[in-house]
Formats: structure tokens, C-alpha cells, sequence
């Protein structure tokens, strides 16, 4: 139906309606922006945004939506220090000259972003270190990402797995295919298809997940940027 002006009313997307809420409301009402993301979250990262300075892990993966970022010249350089925004909490990130330099056009609030990095220990203090960041609306594509099957090795469901296959074939790209079997015995086995490339995008993972089930589907990180 066409508005007063004799136009008709186009509806917001999920993104542009959540920043309508945060720049009208000074917070998100119905949903955050991560969560349009959350497979890739889910997928990728190792660590939410809120604990990664405190990990173990040699190296992170985490994930968050920029609030603010201040600059501090150096004699290596500028660095920033990121207040970054999970989906449970805040933290703050350290970014140095050389990624600050690649990647800074990616730290402006409401950015939301992947991070790898790790954690420096100094005087008690300890600060994640972001050293490659990607935008969350790109990253399966720039991370090559492919699809991980999960199967049950004693009810492996022949039918199904041969709609899914077809499914992928339809879906053709540069993301790798690799199934798990696990069986109720313990045993596993992984394995990497030879033949099998894809586009793991979201109507692809849809009909994957509606054919196996949401737990037997998920995104693998691929052969993309690392560091």
C-alpha cells in the first residue's frame, strides 16, 4: 500500500533497523547486530570478545561490533586502543602500527568485525592483541570458508546425505567439504572431499541444516588470511 506521499514504504533490513534503534533509542531493542553473524561467530571464533584477554590459547579468534577507538602516537608508530562490544559484554582491544595501519578503516564504531590475535602478558596486565581483522559482512568469502558435515556413524541416513551432497553440488565455489563420522562408540574419522567445492552461504547452510539438522551443519575456516 502506498504512503501519504504516494510511494511505498520500503522495509528496513535487519541491520538498518537495529542502528534506527541504537541512533533513536541509545540501545539495541530488538536483537543485536552480532547475531546476524552468528554462525560466522560461532564458527570461527575461539573466544567472545569479553574473555579473550584472559585465554590460554596461543592464538584467538574473536568477534565484535567497534564502539570507539582512541589513537596514541608512538615512535614505532600509531596504535589505538578499541573498545569492542560482544554479545554479553565489553573489552578492550590493543591494536599496534602495522594492522592499525591495514585494517584501522575497519575500526570506526559500528564496525562489525573478526579479529585473530593473541594475548600479551605485561606486569600483571594482560590485553588482547588484535593482528588481523576482517569484516564480519565478508568473512566467509575472505576466509574461504567451507562446510563440516557431522555424521552418526550408526545411523548414517543414506537418503539424506545424498540430497545433501546434491545440495552442495548445487552450490558450487571455492569452500572446502569435510565430514566428521562419529560413532556412539567413540570412534571418529575425518575426512576432506577431493571433488567437492562450495559457496557456504546462508540458504545453502538453511537447507543443509533443514535436511540433517542445525547440530549436523556447521561453517569450517578456510585457507584464507592468517597470521
Amino acid at each position: 500500500r502506498k504512503g501519504g506521499l504516494g510511494f511505498i514504504p520500503r522495509q528496513l533490513s535487519l541491520e538498518e533497523k537495529y542502528r534506527l534503534e541504537k541512533s533513536l533509542l541509545g540501545f539495541y531493542m530488538t536483537g543485536h547486530p552480532l547475531e546476524m553473524y552468528s554462525d560466522e561467530i560461532d564458527s570461527f571464533s575461539n573466544e567472545p570478545i569479553e574473555l579473550a584477554h584472559e585465554s590460554e590459547r596461543k592464538l584467538i579468534t574473536t568477534a565484535g561490533l567497534i564502539l570507539k577507538k582512541k589513537i596514541i602516537p608512538t615512535k614505532r608508530g600509531d596504535m589505538a586502543f578499541v573498545l569492542v562490544e560482544g554479545r554479553s559484554g565489553t573489552s578492550e582491544v590493543v591494536v599496534f602500527s602495522d594492522a592499525l595501519k591495514e585494517f584501522g578503516n575497519l575500526l570506526e564504531p559500528d564496525c562489525l568485525v573478526l579479529m585473530d590475535g593473541e594475548v600479551s602478558r605485561r606486569r600483571g596486565d594482560s590485553r588482547f592483541n588484535a593482528r588481523k581483522i576482517f569484516p564480519l559482512n565478508k568473512v566467509r568469502s575472505i576466509l574461504r570458508a567451507g562446510v563440516t558435515i557431522m555424521i552418526d556413524g550408526s545411523n548414517p541416513r543414506m537418503e539424506l546425505l545424498e540430497k545433501a551432497v546434491d545440495c552442495l553440488r548445487n552450490n558450487s565455489g571455492k569452500g572446502e567439504v569435510s565430514v566428521v563420522i562419529k560413532h556412539s562408540s567413540g570412534w571418529k574419522v575425518v575426512g576432506r572431499s577431493r571433488s567437492l567445492r562450495v559457496d557456504p552461504g546462508a540458504e545453502l547452510i538453511l537447507k543443509l541444516r533443514e535436511l540433517l539438522g542445525n547440530e549436523s551443519v556447521s561453517l569450517s575456516r578456510g585457507r584464507g588470511p592468517s597470521f
